[in-house]
């Protein structure tokens, strides 16, 4: 199922239209609830699939109810525990085909169980919306906006998007709204469809292309594709949310011009990086300094806080030796990042350690370092492990090499023309005439590429997870 498919296209016309009319505003969680219900119901791929989907539903509310009374921690580790181990019996895990082969259907269950596990920790700290009803809930779980893929929305800003108090011009929300959708389809299948078709050739035996070279082209396109397929979902929900006054959270924030690795994951996946942060990073830092109560050591502990956050991040991914692999170095990332900044600053100190930081070198290099690292990182998610041998895995270190040296290079390019935009800009801005002319282009080309052609879109990666 995707964003492109009749059945979302049908219900995101439906809730716009509906939750439009005057007669309904009392009823926007209602009618959102029963359309966003019928979407669930319709691309849950198995009966598996719906009972799993319901019992970890289930097991949300009731643990919503007890924790509402009482605030035992043992009841919510047991509560927690339970959603787990509901999640990792469905087997929702990325599967082992390479990505351009058939993929099963799936559902996105992990983004329900962040939701229950979300409502779960607030009803226990007594931050849930007053008055949180059951409908709320069921809508809140449910919501065809978010469910395959998120992004993650806490349930207090969801209910207050949704209350019927709210309420914009539908003209006015469609000025921003459209061009937001536009782009967003555009970048889902034009673009992302583009760099897949360059990854599936890399990988193609009679692509006639050095080993490394093929493989680097593979990991950039992979990048590339999941960028432009993501965040393109990403717009195409959020715009739409706005024709119903429903302000999601953003998932992308220009990640490639991120400072470093750490600052990469504040613009990558947002939603997720934030709910970790939340309820991982956070009570973990948290527990660890009301333990060693050293304030000194408060920096050292907030790297180890980092690595058990990231490593729990690969683990979402699926559970399999890759994803500990891909979650060690992802922990190991952000966990070395933050201990050169430590280092840094105590070697320079603080202002000193400014002034190198804002460096166009300096950026340009640390830039394509955490750049690189992620991009070679994103092969736990796509490179079979079929093959071993020692030419092999060396092809692979030659390529992983090369994507360094592309990034670099890239990086570089982009910066110096960056400059230039920025200074051609102040001289003349794009007129609303013009930005009209090319949103047309890509809804023409959208429609050709969809409607008329009818080529296949590439699967959104994280409905997966």
């Amino acid at each position: 199922m995707t964003v492109v498919d009749t059945p979302f296209l049908l219900v995101a016309v439906a809730t716009v239209l509906a939750l439009r009319v005057p007669a309904l505003r009392a009823w926007r969680m209602e009618v959102l609830g029963i359309f966003s219900l019928a979407f669930a119901g319709r691309v849950v791929a198995s009966a598996g699939d719906a009972a799993m989907l319901l019992v970890m539903a289930a097991t949300g509310w009731i643990m919503v109810r007890l924790l509402s009374r009482s605030k035992s921690r043992l009841l919510l580790a047991f509560g927690i525990g339970c959603v787990l181990t509901e999640f990792l019996v469905s087997g929702k895990i990325l599967p082992y085909t390479l990505p351009w082969h058939p993929v099963a259907r799936a559902i996105g269950l992990s983004y329900v169980m962040f939701r229950v596990l979300h409502v779960m920790v607030d009803a226990h700290g007594n931050e849930l919306p007053a008055g949180l009803k059951l409908r709320h809930y069921v809508c809140y779980l449910f919501c065809y906006l978010t469910f395959l893929a998120g992004p993650i929305q806490g349930v207090r800003d969801f209910v207050a998007e949704i209350g019927v108090g709210k309420r914009t011009n539908l003209l006015a929300a469609a000025k921003t709204a459209v061009p937001a959708i536009i782009s967003g389809y555009f970048k889902y299948t034009f673009v992302a469809a583009t760099f897949f078709a360059f990854l599936r050739w890399s990988q193609e035996a009679g692509s006639n292309m050095p080993a490394p070279i093929g493989h680097a082209v593979g990991w950039l396109s992979f990048a590339a594709y999941l960028y432009a397929s993501f965040s393109g979902y990403t717009d195409i929900v959020r715009g739409i949310g706005s024709l119903i006054d429903l302000d999601l959270p953003a998932n992308f924030n220009r990640p490639f011009a991120t400072i470093n690795f750490l600052d990469f994951w504040s613009r990558w996946h947002i939603s997720l990086s934030d709910w970790f942060k939340l309820y991982v990073f956070n009570p973990t830092v948290k527990a660890m300094i009301s333990t060693t109560g050293r304030p000194a050591l408060v920096p050292y502990l907030g790297a180890i806080g980092y690595f058990i956050t990231f490593f729990l991040m690969g683990l979402w991914h699926g559970v399999s030796w890759r994803f500990v692999l891909y979650g060690v170095c992802l922990g190991a990332g952000v966990c070395i990042n933050k201990l050169y900044q430590l280092g840094l600053s105590l070697w320079l100190g603080r202002s000193r350690t400014g002034v190198l930081t804002r460096r166009w070198l300096y950026t340009v290099v640390a830039r394509s370092l955490a750049l690189g690292f992620f991009i070679v990182m994103l092969g736990f998610l796509w490179i079979s492990a079929a093959s071993t041998d020692r030419a092999t895995l060396e092809g692979w270190a030659e390529g992983a090499g090369l994507v360094v040296v592309a990034v670099l290079l890239l990086t570089a390019l982009v910066m110096a023309m960056g400059e230039l935009t920025a200074s051609a800009r102040r001289l003349w801005a794009p007129t609303r005439a013009v930005k009209a002319i090319l949103y047309g282009v890509q809804a023409v080309a959208v429609i050709l590429y969809v409607v008329v052609l009818r080529l296949p879109v590439p699967p959104l990666l994280y409905e997966y997870f």
